[in-house]
Order: structure tokens, then C-alpha cells, then sequence
């Protein structure tokens, strides 16, 4: 059981034991697990891409949360339709990341371009097909008006991934319940990272089938649940069971892996919105998919060639007033390092035409200064 706290945790997630408790034994109640969402607040904070963070979490508590084995995907049980837990993906080569910019490129529509060369281009190549296996899933359901956003996660498996690695000394139950709430705060980090869960738009050449998007939103969707999870037996435990998670993380496919290396680097942990510097960035990864045309490719490209090392894309130019600093303006890095300033209350840009050569501050950091053609001027 969940160890009790000196103050009752503000949220509950939403857990159905499709399984009717079968799994019970090995990795405790599903109740359990009701208040993990509380160590996500560590990254949503007061606000989160522009919105409160109270409202967003609340969001994703209204997500159901499914306990499913292998023995009942592609079927339905209580009305609920559990999806597949295998899929198959198609390659045609190595990533390349010069032939998946020119897939970007606007002034090459039309021409024929491998668009990376990977699978999720589109693209189905000859040289191989990987078969893959659900642990979980984070499901959007656009037309369904009752459960838009579902989260399966299939519990058998879990407990056969413990069952199979206990070089950490500790035992299957210890394993298991550490993997299935870090599971579950990596499907909850995919819908905290869901545009449409805020009301947005994604543009329709830069989406999980993108395999450049997959590889970074997989990575951010596993360093944050490495940061977030305390676990259900305490800060104790969870460092005992790191290990174990840590042989899990590394053993998956590209992309979900390098989230252990952006959790090591503490690319979670700083949280602060300062002026002048830039965003966390998971939000700046937000912005990223919001505003994704040519020009941010180029950075996403340079992101990827140095192994996810410093997005730095988005500034922050100014916040509303306290109890609740959100965002108001913000500074995008364009082409040739030039920045435009952002309206985060309308999601626009105020003046394209205006760019400027840099965003810094000036004295003790309470004013900003953007630097253009004209020399510095006060924003």
C-alpha cells in the first residue's frame, strides 16, 4: 500500500482493474497507485503550457486508467475496447537527418523524398520489419465525446519484466510495483504533452507518425516519469528499485531510452520561469509541435545532432503578475538566430517582420531588452 501522508494528497487518478484484481498478488490494488499523479506536479507546476496547473491536472485525473492483460486485447470487456498489444513497424534504412529536413521543405512539395528514411515517414522500406510489444498505451479518441483520452497498461507484462530482472536484490512485488507506476507516469506525461488536451492544433506534417517527433516525445515522456516517480512505498524503495528501472529504460528502443540520459542531465528538474532565459524544456517541446514549420525543423534537427542536448528555442519575455505567473510573451528563435516575439495569451505571433538579434536583461534582470537593427530597445 501507498504510504500514508501527513496531508491528503489534492488528486486521484482514475484506475479500472479490467483484470478483476488477477494480478493483485503481485502488484497490490489499483487503488493504489490513485495518487501518483501528486509526484506529476513537480514538472506541471502553478501552470503548464499556458494553462493552470491545477485545471491540467485535473484533466488528466479524468483520464481512465485500464489494468488489462494480453488475453483480453482486441476484445471488449465492460464495455471499454482494449486495444492491440502488439504492432508492427516498418523500415527502410537509417534515420537520415538532412533527408528528413528536405521533407520539410516547403519549396520541395511535390518532389519524391524518403522523408528520413524510417518507418515513420510513411514510407514502408524493404530492409526490415520490427515487431514490437505493448507494456501500455496513451489512446486519443477524437469522436468519442465520453472517453476522449484512455491509458492501458497491460499488468501481466509487468509482472514478467520483474519476474525476469530482481539483480537489484529486492523482490518480484518491489519490481513490479515500481515498473507500473513508472509506466503509468509515462502514459500520463504523453497526455500532459497533448496538444489537444489544451485546446491545439497539431500540424499535420510534424505527428507521432514523424519519427523525429516519436524519438523526442518518447524521450521526454520517460525522463519525466524517471524524475516524477516516487513509487507507491516511498522515496526509500524507489531508490532501491532505480536500478531495475534504469536496466528497463535502457533496454528499450531508441528515443525511449535517451530518456534516461535527459533525466541524469536533470532537464526536469528546472522548473523556473525566469526572465530572459529560456522555458523548461517539456514546454518549449510544446511549443515546438504548436508552431512546427521549416524554420523550427532546422532547430529540432540541430536538437538531434547534439544527442538532445539544449533545445533552446523559446524565451520568456514577460509573465502575468503573481499568485499564478503564467507566461504572457514569449521570445521564438528563428532562422540565423534571429527571435520574434510570441503573444502566449493568443497564440500568435505579434510581428513576424520584427526579429531581433537577441533577448536578454539588463540590470538585476527586471527589464528585458531585445536587440535588432536599431540597437537595443526595452520590451
Amino acid at each position: 500500500m501507498r504510504l500514508i501522508l501527513s496531508k491528503k494528497p489534492k488528486f486521484k487518478l482514475t484506475i479500472i482493474d479490467l483484470t478483476k484484481g488477477k494480478y493483485e498478488s503481485t502488484i497490490g490494488e489499483a487503488s493504489d497507485y490513485v495518487y501518483i499523479i501528486n509526484d506529476l506536479k513537480e514538472i506541471i507546476s502553478a501552470s503548464f503550457f499556458n494553462k493552470d496547473g491545477d485545471e491540467i491536472t485535473k484533466k488528466l485525473c479524468d483520464i481512465p486508467i485500464y489494468f488489462v492483460d494480453r488475453l483480453q486485447s482486441n476484445t471488449v470487456v465492460d464495455g471499454v475496447h482494449i486495444p492491440d498489444d502488439e504492432w508492427n513497424e516498418y523500415h527502410c534504412g537509417e534515420f537520415d537527418i538532412d533527408e528528413w529536413l528536405k521533407s520539410k521543405d516547403p519549396s520541395k512539395e511535390g518532389e519524391v523524398c524518403d522523408g528520413g528514411a524510417t518507418s515513420k515517414s510513411g514510407k514502408h522500406g524493404k530492409d526490415r520489419i520490427e515487431h514490437h510489444d505493448r507494456v501500455a498505451v496513451y489512446v486519443r479518441n477524437i469522436g468519442d465525446k465520453k472517453e476522449p483520452r484512455q491509458i492501458f497498461i497491460w499488468v501481466d507484462k509487468i509482472v514478467e519484466i520483474a519476474e525476469h530482472d530482481t539483480n537489484n536484490g529486492l523482490n518480484v512485488e518491489d519490481n513490479a510495483k515500481a515498473l507500473c507506476s513508472f509506466v503509468i507516469l509515462h502514459e500520463l506525461s504523453h497526455a500532459l504533452m497533448d496538444l489537444g488536451l489544451y485546446g491545439k492544433s497539431y500540424k499535420s506534417n510534424f505527428t507521432y507518425s514523424d519519427y523525429l517527433y516519436c524519438y523526442i516525445e518518447e524521450a521526454y515522456a520517460n525522463a519525466i516519469a524517471l524524475t516524477c516517480n516516487k513509487g507507491i512505498q516511498g522515496d526509500d524503495k524507489a531508490r532501491e528499485t532505480l536500478p531495475f528501472i534504469r536496466n528497463f529504460v535502457l533496454s528499450q528502443p531508441e528515443g525511449y531510452r535517451d530518456g534516461w540520459r535527459l533525466y541524469d542531465n536533470g532537464v526536469c528538474l528546472n522548473i523556473d520561469r525566469k526572465i530572459g532565459e529560456f522555458l523548461p524544456e517539456i514546454e518549449q517541446w510544446m511549443y515546438v509541435k504548436f508552431l512546427f514549420d521549416y524554420d523550427v525543423a532546422h532547430h529540432l534537427g540541430d536538437f538531434y545532432n547534439n544527442k538532445l542536448n539544449g533545445l533552446n528555442f523559446v524565451k520568456l519575455v514577460k509573465k502575468d503578475p503573481e499568485p499564478e505567473p503564467k507566461p504572457k510573451e514569449v521570445a521564438v528563435k528563428r532562422p540565423y538566430g534571429k527571435w520574434t516575439i510570441f503573444d502566449c495569451q493568443k497564440m500568435s505571433y505579434i510581428n513576424t517582420l520584427d526579429q531581433y538579434d537577441d533577448i536578454c536583461t539588463i540590470g538585476k534582470g527586471s527589464d528585458i531588452v531585445a536587440i535588432g537593427k536599431n540597437g537595443p530597445i526595452l520590451i
